[in-house]
Formats: structure tokens, C-alpha cells, sequence
């Protein structure tokens, strides 16, 4: 992976503020808050799409290039990678 975000195109699925009960003792955002935002801006993306109730099955990797502060402004951006008739794979996803 890339140290640097890509080039994205639209609106932000999902924005989000990191609070202070999200955090670790070091006032930076957990990981694990991360990873449910992230989640809900691929599902918000995936059900928009689909038109249907969607559910994730597998996440292969993802990776933190900063922290976020507490008070820190998210976005989360999506993007579609390839279809199927009842799946959608390699879906993208990029916060700032």
C-alpha cells in the first residue's frame, strides 16, 4: 500500500468527529472506531447501490497512514470495485 491517499472523486459517504470515549489513553482515536466507521461508509455505499439490506462478509486488510486526534474530523470516502449478481468485491474505501 501507498503512504499517500488517492484521488477521489464525490462526496463523502460518511463523516465522522472522534470523541474522547473513542479513544486510547493517548487522545488519539482507536482502530477499532476507525474500522466501524469505515464499515458503515462501505455499507451506506453498498446498500445505496444495491437497493438492498447488506451485511459485510470479509475485510482482507486495511491500513492507518495517520492517527486522528481526538476532535479530529473524519470523511470517508467509497467507491465500487467489481460487481456481481449478488456481491459486490474489492470495494474501496479512503478516510482523511
Amino acid at each position: 500500500m501507498s503512504n499517500t491517499y488517492p484521488d477521489v472523486v464525490g462526496a463523502a459517504k460518511l463523516r465522522t468527529v472522534a470523541m474522547p470515549r473513542d479513544s486510547t489513553s493517548t487522545a488519539i482515536s482507536s482502530k477499532g472506531q476507525r474500522y466501524r466507521s469505515m464499515n458503515l461508509a462501505g455499507g451506506i455505499l453498498a446498500a445505496s447501490h444495491s437497493g438492498n439490506r447488506v451485511g459485510t462478509v470479509q475485510i482482507d486488510a486495511m491500513e492507518f497512514l495517520k492517527p486522528v486526534s481526538v476532535g479530529g474530523g473524519v470523511s470517508m470516502f467509497c467507491w465500487l470495485g467489481e460487481e456481481g449478481r449478488t456481491s459486490v468485491s474489492k470495494p474501496s474505501l479512503v478516510s482523511e
